[in-house]
């Protein structure tokens, strides 16, 4: 590999946003910036692109958030909620269109969905925790319990893990 000067590059070495932008490991943000995740390929050979995964999941996290049902999407945009299923497994694309009337409804934006105002690692991490059954109803009984509650809850959810010595 080879700069733009002609002078080789170790695989390791810095490389341009453009550079990067080019070689699906990431985006720039409005001050041209490399967001800190990177992306290792645009598609991959044994499933859905993590791009369209990561989307589906944020759109899965906003409509679990806002207790809408997949049927209930599903009939106000228009699709089956198979449909609405395979957008959040990352199996299907969004559309541009399609994504614009989902964050309509979702009450975000369509910048929120595709993960523009997210620039941590961990933020991806988390929305896949979330993305876990049972993990957003968890959360928010959590959230509601008193905090000589929380302390059990926590106890007995690290026990639950936590390999047996």
């Amino acid at each position: 590999m080879t700069s733009e000067a002609g002078s080789p590059r170790t695989p390791h070495a810095p490389r341009t946003v453009q550079e990067c932008i080019a070689a699906g490991e990431g985006q720039a943000d409005s001050s041209g910036s490399l967001f800190q995740y990177r992306i290792q390929a645009l598609t991959t050979p044994t499933g859905p692109d993590p791009i369209d995964v990561a989307v589906g999941t944020r759109i899965r996290v906003q409509r679990r958030h806002l207790k809408i049902s997949q049927d209930e999407l599903a009939q106000v945009l228009g699709l089956t909620f198979q449909q609405v299923q395979k957008y959040e497994r990352g199996t299907n694309r969004v559309s541009a269109s399609m994504l614009v009337r989902i964050a309509a409804k979702l009450q975000t934006t369509v910048g929120s969905l595709v993960g523009e105002d997210m620039v941590a690692e961990h933020d991806m991490a988390m929305l896949t925790a979330l993305s876990t059954p049972g993990a957003i109803e968890l959360l928010q009984a959590y959230g509601q319990a008193t905090p000589r509650a929380r302390k059990a809850m926590l106890g007995m959810a690290k026990a639950l893990v936590e390999p047996e010595e």
